[in-house]
């Protein structure tokens, strides 16, 4: 007999599992150690001789990105895939979620800095985040501030270590307040930087953006999408699992 609480189970399963893929639509991706110019992106704002490739990293393929600016050498390179006038009304009228999966390889400690950054940004608003490291090498962030051009430390909870994290930003539609997700943990809504870029234009962006920074970055992932769409914890998915496994338990010891 199904009781309550194998419903209960059940139902935990499809909504972690299940989690606002409905009228989820792809708009940008980059995946694995592909190229992101063959994806679609364009590689602009490059200076001197940035080292880019596809790599196996430990078991997750990756595009490697290796700049060494300084006060005496430029050298960057970002990622910049345009947004379609119809991109922009699907994301309004959808909301849509934003994935950067990515490991930050430079020596810690390191203060974030445009050498690990990624940005979602339309002709009215700004997302703009760039990635460090604290002296234990687990993340920092920071996120520019609504008109001043300037940034602020985002603070961070339950996040750690220097491996891959995965970052999410999402709107469920008011496009002036984003939700902020790492490794599928809820971090705070935040409002959106409307002002920083002068003449804002329709784009999603990750690599290297300052010619006096140096980056040692590995994107697995660079994605925008319509929908809310969270990538669960992986506590969650374990939980998942097991609320799975004792539904086929029960069923086949009644079975028996």
């Amino acid at each position: 007999m199904i009781t309550a609480s194998h419903r209960i189970l059940f139902a935990s399963l499809v909504l972690v599992g299940l989690t606002s893929f409905a009228q989820a639509s792809v708009l940008v991706s980059h995946s694995d150690d592909t190229n992101p110019v063959s994806e679609g992106f364009v590689s602009d704002n490059t200076e001197g001789s940035p080292t880019v490739q596809g790599v196996n990293d430990g078991g997750t393929l990756a595009w490697n990105i290796i700049t060494n600016g300084s006060a005496t050498v430029s050298e960057r390179i970002r990622y910049n895939h345009s947004l379609s006038a119809g991109d922009i009304t699907a994301m309004e009228t959808l909301g849509w979620t934003a994935t950067f999966k990515v490991r930050d390889a430079l020596a810690a400690p390191h203060e974030p800095d445009y050498g690990t950054h990624f940005e979602v940004s339309t002709d009215s608003f700004t997302h703009n985040f760039r990635l460090g490291l604290d002296a234990n090498g687990n993340p920092l962030l920071e996120r520019s501030t609504v008109g001043a051009g300037t940034f602020e430390t985002v603070s961070l909870s339950g996040v750690s270590g220097s491996g891959y994290h995965t970052w999410q930003i999402t709107a469920p539609g008011d496009q002036a307040n984003i939700d902020l997700y790492v490794d599928g943990i809820f971090q705070s809504t935040l409002t959106s930087d409307d002002n920083d870029l002068v003449g804002n234009v329709n784009r999603l962006v990750f690599g290297d953006t300052d010619i006096l920074d140096s980056s040692d970055s590995f994107w697995a992932i660079a994605r925008l999408e319509t929908g809310v769409n969270i990538i669960p914890e992986p506590s969650s998915l374990v939980l998942a699992a097991l609320a799975l496994l004792s539904l086929l338990a029960h069923g086949h010891r009644r079975r028996a």
